[in-house]
């Protein structure tokens, strides 16, 4: 699967699932033909695929990935980057590797807005992104090819991700 079809098939989702917050999730427009123009009408380098403002106004960026894909290491710190800067003003980020996961965060978010499981959730996907610019780091690879599976935690290594989304575990912040 690609990032374009995990997108598409997120929006698709949602659209028909959650009606009453259609217009509330957006594409951004993060990719460039046309490089400084872009750039001087707004663009900026890392922005997230997705935004979606709860009923809160919290702002919920989502960085997609599709699973087995290789991705540039500098090119995820900037999207890594760009979603701590925006973390540091109240908004909350997620790197979503496919749609089961996606429904499990908008499935938690929705109903009341950002809550503690879903910054455990929030938390757990971005320590796989660092640990895997860590790793690449080491070893002076410029790519990285990204595994996580959200059901059993990251690289089936544990089942982070399952214990916090059936309450059996916080994760720390």
């Amino acid at each position: 699967m690609t990032e374009d079809r995990l997108q598409f098939d997120c929006v698709k989702w949602f659209h028909n699932s959650v009606t009453e917050e259609r217009g509330f999730l957006c594409r951004t427009e993060n990719k460039t033909n046309k490089g400084a123009r872009d750039l001087g009408l707004g663009m900026v380098k890392g922005m997230s695929d997705l935004r979606y403002t709860d009923k809160n106004g919290t702002t919920i960026l989502f960085e997609l990935k599709a699973q087995d894909s290789r991705h540039d290491v500098k090119k995820l710190k900037e999207q890594l980057n760009f979603i701590e800067r925006h973390e540091l003003r109240g908004a909350v980020g997620f790197f979503i590797f496919e749609l089961d996961q996606f429904k499990t965060v908008m499935a938690n978010i929705v109903p009341n807005g950002i809550n503690d499981l879903a910054i455990a959730m929030s938390n757990l996907s971005k320590a796989y992104i660092k640990r895997m610019i860590g790793e690449s780091e080491k070893i002076n690879r410029k790519t990285v090819e990204l595994h996580f599976n959200y059901k059993g935690g990251v690289n089936n290594e544990s089942k982070g991700w399952n214990d916090i989304k059936n309450g059996r575990r916080k994760e720390k912040g």
